[in-house]
């Protein structure tokens, strides 16, 4: 490049100009109207140009090696992280053959070493949502129905999470509330975490079209109690009856669950209790320590936990970081409830009718619905994940409803998940 100017440069003043004055004067009228930099000057500038050319080309082409050797993750708010963890479809068939047989939890306790005490939940960080006028308007509306329905809303709480926007609406969302049966989808984690710490055979996990008869589909499917009893037993090495240690080792060994989430920032979490009757023990209230473990104070301790905390664990789930993406994707299989009204209306305890799902089944052609249902006499919750497929949107909302109001109000939670989905959605 520079012999090139310099060339053009030479014969322009040299051979086309034979009197050197004259070549010297054009030179230095060329000089002052055109700006030409001399010969040091170009050398200079040509090399500057030269260098960061070559910056340049190298920098570039270090990028693009760097983004196809190591291509970047998604944004969480970018609807292909949507597309490749939440809703990639979870398995439709799991492996039932001879050899997949339902692992007899009870029998298996004699072969655990006792209680990691580094035992915990895999998830240390959180995702922290940004607060969002939008979904508090939608907040503030489910509270004002809940007060137009005579509920205290004093004993209510939600959190609702856009999961495209990563972005939460939220009302008394970190109050404390028995949850009911909210803690089996705690437990479950719990015990896909066990498996994969101390390499236990995997659990088979029919799906509720194949029959539902494996401990861990009913655990979730069923909600049943003697499926939780047994699974609870399992992950903490006690049982209920027949000890072999002293109460306090016992009780720490039960209460290692607790510890398993609060070590991850599940501050002040309780899931240690079972939920009663137990038909198989013959229990059908807290009996020997497990009533002793809830003290003697009025009222006694129970197991407590917040909205926030069933909403972040079905985040961690869906967004398949709970464990591993193979059991994230196993557990939301065991969640994904089907509302067509033939499936669930035939049941005698379904998860459907008076919850969430009640009031948007009629969408179930566009949705893809997930959840976990708790209810007593004295209290009714849910957290539910909703993602409409043609649109990609999801939500997840929680919501605990304490009191015995809200136990027998069978209206109020399709009400508000149909005022939900259409803000949501609609």
């Amino acid at each position: 490049m520079i012999k090139y100017i310099m060339a053009v440069h030479k014969y322009f003043f040299k051979n086309n100009h034979k009197n050197q004055g004259e070549r010297q004067g054009l030179r230095r009228a060329y000089l002052a109207t055109n700006n030409y930099p001399n010969k040091k000057h170009l050398s200079r500038l040509a090399w500057t140009t030269i260098v960061v050319s070559v910056s340049l080309v190298l920098g570039l082409s270090g990028a693009a090696i760097l983004y196809f050797v190591f291509p970047p993750k998604p944004s969480l708010n970018d609807d292909r992280y949507l597309d490749n963890t939440i809703f990639r479809e979870p398995p439709n068939s799991i492996d039932l053959s001879p050899d997949s047989v339902d692992l007899n939890i009870t029998s298996r306790l004699e072969s655990r070493e006792g209680i990691n005490p580094n035992w915990v939940y895999n998830v240390t960080n959180p995702t922290h949502f940004k607060p969002n006028d939008n979904l508090q308007k939608i907040v503030n509306e489910v509270v004002y129905t809940a007060r137009m329905r005579g509920l205290a809303t004093n004993s209510l709480s939600i959190h609702l999470i856009d999961l495209n926007q990563q972005t939460e609406g939220t009302y008394q969302a970190d109050v404390f509330r028995y949850p009911a049966s909210i803690p089996k989808l705690f437990w479950l984690v719990a015990y896909y975490s066990l498996q994969a710490e101390r390499n236990i055979p995997p659990q088979p996990i029919d799906l509720p079209q194949m029959g539902c008869v494996t401990t861990i589909c009913k655990l979730i499917q069923k909600s049943d109690n003697e499926a939780a009893s047994r699974i609870v037993d399992f992950i903490t090495d006690t049982t209920s009856i027949s000890h072999t240690e002293d109460y306090q080792t016992w009780l720490n060994k039960r209460s290692s669950v607790n510890y398993f989430f609060q070590k991850s920032g599940y501050s002040g979490i309780n899931i240690s209790q079972k939920n009663f009757p137990i038909p198989y023990l013959g229990m059908n209230y807290p009996q020997g320590w497990d009533l002793r473990m809830r003290g003697d104070n009025q009222p006694p301790i129970r197991n407590q936990m917040t909205a926030r905390h069933a909403s972040r664990l079905m985040y961690e789930i869906a967004t398949y970081q709970a464990v591993s993406e193979t059991a994230s994707m196993q557990i939301m299989s065991l969640l994904k409830i089907d509302l067509n009204p033939q499936v669930w209306k035939p049941e005698e305890y379904d998860s459907v009718d008076g919850f969430l799902g009640k009031g948007i089944y009629q969408n179930r052609q566009k949705i893809d619905f997930y959840s976990k249902v708790g209810w007593t006499n004295d209290s009714r919750l849910e957290v539910a994940l909703i993602h409409h497929r043609s649109k990609n949107r999801a939500y997840i909302i929680s919501v605990f409803g304490d009191g015995a109001a809200y136990g027998e109000d069978w209206e109020f939670f399709p009400i508000i998940s149909r005022l939900v989905y259409e803000r949501m959605f609609e």
